[in-house]
């Protein structure tokens, strides 16, 4: 028994003078710990936090009583203290269509390129360029819109995509290739999705432009044609009166 308390007090000894020697090191390890743990969850809470006020900034800019000063004093805080939310993106392109509704086309096709090249996340950024490729083809540059349109790469809103190119095509008069970017971009669609009805009317659209040029095309020939006809017979009258 005396060894065994002998032993156990030796253990405690060499368990004393260990904790003396390390008890430095423990307390910056837990200390550490501590720090990690708490650190990272008011890390997290700040961002939370953060995207909050970017939020409240954006609902704010969206109202729409609001007047241009105060439109603008919120975009300005959104690309400037919060470039790291979608809410910049989003704000960017919100100016945008502002500017294109008081026709401002040249600021607002600058706003689009630059959210088109670096808003935030993914989805936004398509946004942008599909937005930017509708104004290019509003402002008469549609084969910039085409080449806006075939530089994403991206997995999702090829509906959209495949609209926005039939747009351009239509607008360059390619009748043939707009249909069949439309019908490209039907087969993305749900039967109830919102916006297809439109795509439709633009593929009915495009066939009815074919069909009447189609119908159209033999009556522009046709003068000429009677033209060429009465060509002989004026030629034989001629030829009569002179014998």
């Amino acid at each position: 028994m005396a060894d065994e308390i002998l032993d156990s007090h030796e253990q405690g000894e060499q368990v004393r003078k260990w904790l003396e020697k390390n008890a430095t090191s423990i307390v910056v390890g837990l200390l550490v710990g501590l720090l990690a743990v708490f650190g990272g969850k008011r890390w997290t809470e700040s961002q939370i936090a953060h995207r909050g006020e970017a939020m409240a900034q954006y609902q704010q800019m969206m109202s729409p009583e609001i007047d241009d000063e105060t439109f603008n004093a919120h975009y300005l805080a959104l690309t400037q203290s919060y470039s790291d939310t979608p809410y910049a993106g989003l704000a960017a392109l919100a100016k945008s269509e502002r500017e294109l509704n008081q026709a401002q086309s040249e600021e607002a096709l600058a706003g689009l390129r630059l959210a088109a090249k670096e808003a935030t996340p993914e989805g936004v950024r398509v946004i942008a360029n599909l937005r930017l490729a509708r104004a290019l083809i509003a402002a008469g540059q549609a084969d910039e819109a085409l080449r806006q349109i075939d530089a994403l790469q991206t997995a999702g809103f090829k509906g959209a995509i495949a609209e926005v190119r039939g747009d351009a095509l239509a607008a360059k008069g390619e009748r043939d290739a707009a249909k069949t970017a439309y019908e490209n971009a039907l087969s993305y669609m749900d039967i109830g999705a919102a916006g297809r009805d439109m795509v439709e009317m633009k593929v009915a659209d495009m066939s009815a432009v074919a069909t009447l040029v189609e119908t159209t095309a033999p009556a522009e020939t046709a003068p000429a044609a009677a033209e060429d006809a009465d060509e002989p017979a004026t030629e034989a009258a001629s030829t009569e009166a002179s014998s």
